[in-house]
C-alpha cells in the first residue's frame, strides 16, 4: 500500500469517527473492505482514490450478492441476470 493510499484511509478513518454513532458501523465496514484488499495490485489504476472507490464498490456488490439482494435466488449463478425482471 502506497503512502497516498494510507493518507486516504487515515482521513476516511477520522471521518468515520466524526459520523453519527449509528452511522459509524458503515464507515468501519467500508474501511474493512479497503483494508482487506489494500495490497491488491490493480493493473491500470494508479490513482489511490480511484482504487479505493473501485474496491469499495466491489466489496459492496459482493455483500449484496451474498445477501440475495442483488439478484433473486432464481438468477444467482445465471449469466442472464441483465434481463432480470424487476
Amino acid at each position: 500500500m502506497g503512502r497516498q493510499d494510507r493518507n486516504i484511509n487515515d482521513r476516511w478513518r477520522r471521518c468515520t469517527r466524526a459520523l453519527k454513532s449509528d452511522e459509524q458501523q458503515y464507515g468501519r465496514r467500508f474501511l474493512k473492505v479497503l483494508e482487506l484488499d489494500r495490497d491488491r495490485n490493480l493493473q491500470g489504476i494508479d490513482d489511490p482514490l480511484e482504487k479505493a472507490i473501485f474496491l469499495a464498490l466491489i466489496g459492496l456488490l459482493k455483500e449484496l450478492d451474498g445477501s440475495g439482494l442483488l439478484l433473486p435466488p432464481s438468477f444467482q449463478g445465471s449469466t442472464d441476470w441483465f434481463h432480470c425482471p424487476v
